[in-house]
């Protein structure tokens, strides 16, 4: 968010406040370089940690990115050339696909599993069942490779899920005997026949699924909530993200502790950001709960002489047009977003945060901007993004080259260090 002394409403003219405009006041500053020069933006009320990290070098900003399938001009936009847009643009599920797979919109697999998967399937990585984790409780493309499954935790005392055992005594999906039945099914276990290739594909991800977390559970004991040392007064609990990167810290600290070595990737999910209404209030929430999480993380990574070799970095399918559609915004395309780590060359913004001037007739002056209502047009790939990411978790370029089709030949936006 740019500093500006004038608020600009839906229509492009000078007036009173809209519902969604933030006074400057109540932000936080920070600068970054543009063309040499310190230039004024700032963060949200609710995200003073994470200005403060900003301010010391611990989380960089990229801004404007988005999926590409090859740089594109506000003209080339307003052509209508349906081949030069990433399909199903302004769609949750399709840029949902994209993002993750950083292929197309319609693949199973993701980025980051790939990563480990070619790194590992190289000798790179060590030989693990819990290379991509997924924290989420919805299922994601992210972590998964093209053979490489996500392994699924959760925020319990062991991070395993339990394979068929009821969620609470009035858990009515399945009853005792056939939850039995199906797990016996699913594990192949004896009395478990299976007649079929769905039940025989499906019991073999079961078991492979269950194997696994028998092993977390047996292996991990480090897992309990003592195993990583926290900072006084910073909490380690509260909402469902900040709990699920409390488990990632206790997974690293275990491998850091057990000289296992290796790559991993870990997803959270974080949702609600669909803010057609109530923007302020909605927002001024979720920016807390993520300003809070990233900084507990940051905090117990840093506490455990952990945070050189971790990276945190935010992803979305898209961010909002910058009208007010009358308490919130509609769906968007380009986004900024958030790297965090001892490893991030910090306190910038990397990419390049458009200007939302217009002339008299209310056209954007910026090249960047299309559509009346406020869009902004991506001038960084996710490819290039994950390009960078993958650059430093060690990918060689040929195999950034087969993972990531439309990184434009860039691998490098200068937001991580050597």
């Amino acid at each position: 968010v740019k500093r500006r002394d004038t608020p600009v409403n839906a229509t492009g003219g000078s007036g009173a406040l809209s519902s969604i405009v933030l006074p400057v006041d109540q932000l936080h500053p920070i600068t970054a370089k543009v063309n040499n020069v310190d230039a004024p933006y700032a963060l949200h009320p609710s995200m003073g940690d994470m200005a403060s990290m900003y301010r010391g070098g611990k989380l960089a900003i990229l801004g404007n990115v988005g999926p590409l399938r090859t740089p594109l001009t506000r003209e080339q936009y307003n052509s209508g050339n349906q081949d030069l847009r990433v399909p199903g643009l302004y769609s949750h599920n399709d840029q949902q696909t994209l993002w993750q797979s950083g292929r197309t919109n319609i693949d199973s697999g993701g980025w980051a599993g790939r990563f480990v998967e070619t790194m590992n399937k190289s000798g790179f990585v060590a030989s693990s069942p819990f290379l991509s984790i997924n924290t989420a409780a919805q299922s994601s493309n992210f972590g998964n490779g093209d053979s490489l499954p996500t392994y699924a935790l959760t925020p319990n005392t062991d991070g395993a899920i339990q394979i068929g055992l009821a969620r609470d005594a009035n858990d009515l999906v399945f009853n005792a005997a056939l939850r039995s039945k199906l797990v016996t099914l699913a594990r192949g276990e004896a009395g478990g026949a299976l007649t079929n290739m769905l039940e025989a594909d499906y019991a073999k991800v079961v078991k492979s699924s269950d194997e696994a977390r028998k092993l977390l559970a047996a292996r991990l004991p480090g897992l309990s909530m003592a195993s990583v040392t926290r900072p006084a007064g910073i909490p380690g609990y509260g909402t469902p993200m900040l709990d699920e990167l409390d488990v990632i810290a206790r997974m690293i600290k275990y491998n850091v502790s057990n000289n296992i070595a290796g790559r991993q990737v870990f997803f959270v999910r974080h949702d609600g950001f669909d803010t057609h209404g109530p923007q302020l209030e909605a927002h001024a929430r979720l920016l807390k709960q993520l300003n809070d999480a990233m900084f507990y993380f940051q905090s117990v990574l840093e506490a455990n002489t952990m945070s050189n070799n971790v990276t945190t970095f935010t992803a979305s399918e898209f961010g909002r047009q910058l009208a007010n559609n009358g308490d919130g915004t509609d769906h968007g395309w380009g986004a900024h977003h958030f790297i965090m780590g001892s490893a991030v060359q910090g306190g910038q913004i990397y990419g390049r945060v458009p200007s939302y001037l217009r002339d008299n007739l209310g056209n954007y002056l910026d090249p960047n901007m299309v559509e009346a209502s406020g869009v902004m047009l991506p001038q960084v790939s996710v490819d290039q993004y994950s390009a960078t990411l993958g650059t430093w978790l060690g990918m060689r370029s040929d195999d950034l080259k087969q993972v990531l089709p439309y990184h434009f030949g860039t691998t490098n936006l200068g937001f991580m260090k050597a």
